[in-house]
């Protein structure tokens, strides 16, 4: 039971109507005249001195909903008793939202009550006002405030607190990543999960997911991808259905390296290709990197599987190329290296040696033949034995220690195999057989015998070619007679010809040399012999027809010729 005034005193109760005989129509009359009367001579009669809260006060709601419970107050006298029917006024004071109806009248307990609906601020600012209204001029007699804290309604929208970013491959961030949850009025909502996910470039979130913090704020961290060339996105969701997303560069920074992985220090001939490719790999912190581009350049020669001079890193963080050195002026320790802009040089080495062979040229007594083509080095005859010399080269010049086998198409070579001096050279000794004049026709040309040298390794070959004529059968002489007188000189020469009529070169003929023979009575003075003919000067005294000849010694043919004095 309500107490009035604070003094514990109970108000009287209206008495009961005197029970008198009375018409049914009279009595209803009385019954509602004493209630009018009782309620009259309790509570409205006496000014409301005082309005407090019942309840209804410090409520917490979502914003922009109808708190749960009514805003319940009384309205009293001076002396703590309900006033009923005083007029109530609820008014919004603070945090914006509305209340239903305004204002409300108590109740025979003074009792007045009012719905609220919370602003859109998720705040503890929230006011309304209850004031108890002066019937004459409509002012304020007694107040009392309510107020209420807002909370944030459902998620409605992720937003990154920061959509970029930029950090180091296959690295974590040095910041981490953070998105912003907000309802459908602006407030950061706190305590909402929001799950992290990876859409492109690889790399990793953790946590997983993240619950938002007061300011709405939930935050992960970032480990890019190792892949240098993609697009690194991240996507934050709430529920599935709200997601923003992050995207971040990847750049190599401090801790980024570049080094050999295999291939330096290799071996190889100059113009050859070396055995292995040349790896090269570049790490960030020890990760892998992918997509770094990577600049090759090489001392010499040339570097395959690239485009313009660069290549990008695969998946394992590496580029390799294929190096041929083709310089043949500097032999030894070549270079080639893998550079990365900001990082360094990753640098491979190569011993690059001569080679195999590149050329064999034929050599005259005189010095080097022609290096193309048919190498002509003369007339040669049955049963001659002559010298044959061989230059072999490399890329840098003269090749030593080349093994060279000769094989000939007429005729036997000894040695059939020579290993080239410190010059680059080797030779063989190429002999003719006997007999070669039953192999030929009169009329055609001579026998072309060829001598091939080839270089084992490499396979580079040259050759020599001779003409092998048959042998000298007849000695002819000119004049074949002359007259002279006493004590005079006649010249004679005598040449030499085969089978085939062809004239032989006397002083090039290796199986004969002319030889002039005559009577006593004859004087013989020989001259040098010239290309063709050997010549001899002859006299005598005394008159008389005499023979004179000229022999192809030893065993060889002879020619003769007159001599008439008179």
């Amino acid at each position: 039971m309500h107490t009035a005034g604070g003094r514990g005193e109970t108000p009287p109760p209206c008495p009961a109507p005197a029970m008198k005989p009375l018409h049914r129509s009279a009595l209803f009359a009385a019954l509602l005249a004493s209630a009018a009367a009782c309620e009259n001579g309790t509570t409205a009669a006496r000014p409301p001195a005082q309005l407090t809260i019942v309840s209804g006060d410090g409520q917490e709601g979502v914003v922009g909903q109808e708190l749960r419970q009514p805003l319940v107050v009384r309205v009293m006298d001076g002396k703590g008793r309900p006033v009923a029917g005083q007029r109530v006024s609820f008014r919004v004071t603070g945090g914006g939202g509305s209340v239903s109806a305004g204002e409300a009248v108590s109740d025979r307990d003074g009792v007045a009550q009012e719905r609220w609906t919370l602003g859109t601020v998720a705040a503890d600012s929230q006011r309304v006002e209850a004031s108890a209204m002066d019937a004459e001029p409509g002012q304020a007699i007694a107040a009392a405030v309510f107020r209420a804290s807002g909370q944030a309604a459902a998620a409605a929208t992720i937003a990154p607190v920061q959509a970029q970013a930029a950090g180091k491959p296959g690295i974590a961030l040095a910041d981490p990543v953070a998105a912003v949850v907000h309802d459908a009025y602006g407030n950061p909502v706190p305590g909402t999960t929001v799950t992290w996910t990876v859409t492109s470039g690889g790399g990793s979130a953790s946590p997983a997911t993240s619950v938002s913090d007061a300011l709405g704020v939930a935050r992960t961290g970032w480990v890019l991808g190792s892949n240098l060339a993609a697009a690194h996105t991240l996507q934050a969701s709430v529920g599935g259905s709200l997601t923003t997303s992050f995207t971040a560069t990847a750049a190599l920074g401090t801790g980024a390296t570049v080094a050999t992985l295999s291939g330096s220090g290799q071996t190889g001939p100059v113009n050859f290709e070396m055995p292995q490719p040349l790896v090269a790999e570049v790490r960030q912190n020890g990760v892998p990197v992918q997509g770094v581009p990577v600049q090759w350049t090489a001392t010499s020669g040339t570097l395959s599987e690239l485009a313009g001079g660069a290549a990008l890193t695969d998946a394992q963080g590496r580029t390799s190329v294929r190096w041929t050195p083709t310089s043949q002026f500097v032999r030894g320790v070549h270079t080639a290296t893998a550079q990365v802009q900001g990082v360094g040089t990753a640098t491979f080495t190569g011993t690059v040696t001569a080679g195999p062979p590149t050329g064999i040229r034929t050599l005259g007594i005189a010095g080097p033949l022609p290096t193309r083509g048919q190498q002509y080095i003369g007339r040669r005859f049955p049963g001659q034995t002559f010298p044959q010399r061989f230059l072999v080269q490399n890329a840098y010049g003269p090749a030593e220690g080349v093994t060279v086998r000769f094989t000939s198409s007429l005729g036997s070579v000894e040695p059939a195999t020579a290993t080239t001096d410190s010059a680059g050279i080797a030779g063989t000794a190429w002999t003719f057989p006997h007999g070669l004049n039953v192999l030929v026709v009169p009329g055609e040309r001579p026998v072309v015998a060829v001598l091939t040298a080839t270089a084992a390794e490499g396979g580079v070959s040259n050759y020599a070619e001779a003409d092998v004529h048959p042998p000298a059968d007849r000695v002819i002489l000119h004049p074949a007679a002359q007259t002279v007188a006493p004590d005079l000189w006649a010249t004679y020469n005598a040449s030499l010809e085969n089978v085939l009529g062809t004239r032989i070169d006397v002083q090039a003929y290796p199986l004969c040399r002319i030889v002039w023979s005559g009577p006593p009575a004859v004087q013989l003075s020989p001259y040098p012999a010239t290309e063709y003919y050997p010549l001899v000067n002859v006299r005598s005294g005394t008159p008389g027809t005499y023979t004179l000849t000229a022999a192809c010694e030893p065993g060889g043919p002879t020619g003769t010729a007159t001599l008439t004095v008179q």
